[in-house]
């Protein structure tokens, strides 16, 4: 009886059902993504920086690069500084920038570029998610858009989405200042 239950709810929702959240459009220009630069970069993340756990050098180093890769795509970099009790004290980091718009309304890109302490390279939870943000980015770059786009990297997501909390209190507060 269960099994129809569930199979029934699996046909409503997946085939029925009205979407919850409509499109929402960005822009009507074409963007030029890249592939085989998403994957150069979520390569470079998993290989350069194996061990990205939060508060240690690998983390702080993969943290350094994401930074200036931004930084070289001409954006202004924001950064923001935590601290979590994941065993003892450690600092987390998340960088954002703001492709803007000249409307209020923004969406958010998030990706972690941190990993669980049992990975090695998380080349296909966080590395390849990291690669597709960062092409975003520099894809949408010189494209105008109907809402701003906030395209946040985050830390410290692996221990209970600490830092993807932390960065939405931080962004409401900054985009309600914008209308």
């Amino acid at each position: 009886m269960v099994s129809v239950a569930c199979i029934l709810l699996f046909v409503t929702v997946h085939f029925v059902a009205e979407p919850i959240i409509s499109e929402i459009p960005v822009t009507r220009s074409d963007i030029r993504f890249n592939a085989t630069k998403a994957y150069e970069y979520a390569s470079k993340l998993a290989t350069s920086f194996p061990n990205r756990h939060t508060g240690s050098d690998g983390a702080f180093q993969a943290f350094i690069w994401l930074q200036d890769e931004l930084r070289g795509m001409g954006y202004e970099v924001f950064v923001q500084e935590f601290e979590v009790m994941i065993e003892d004290r450690r600092k987390g980091r998340n960088l954002y920038v703001i492709h803007e718009s000249d409307r209020a309304e923004a969406v958010a890109v998030l990706a972690n570029y941190d990993m669980a302490p049992m990975s090695f390279q998380a080349a296909s939870d966080t590395a390849g998610q990291v690669g597709v943000l960062l092409e975003l980015v520099r894809s949408i770059k010189e494209v105008s858009t109907n809402r701003a786009v906030v395209f946040a990297l985050v830390d410290s997501e692996e221990w209970g989405c600490m830092a993807p909390n932390i960065l939405s209190r931080i962004m409401k507060d900054r985009l309600s200042k914008r209308s």
